[in-house]
């Protein structure tokens, strides 16, 4: 299973935010910040941070 990592910048010098998503898509990770964190603050960059691959052993 893979996942991706983005990181939202915004405007303002405050921290980021890391929003995680199923699909390599960063229409997906803005609309995944939206529905988590509304549209209070203004969003100057969305920039990939990882992609992470998760494998399930079976034994």
């Amino acid at each position: 299973m893979t996942t991706y990592q983005w990181e939202i910048v915004f405007m303002q010098e405050i921290d980021s935010v890391y929003v995680t998503t199923l699909e390599d898509s960063v229409l997906d990770a803005a609309q995944t910040y939206y529905n988590n964190y509304g549209d209070h603050m203004k969003v100057y960059a969305i920039r990939k941070d990882a992609e992470i691959i998760r494998f399930e052993e079976a034994i």
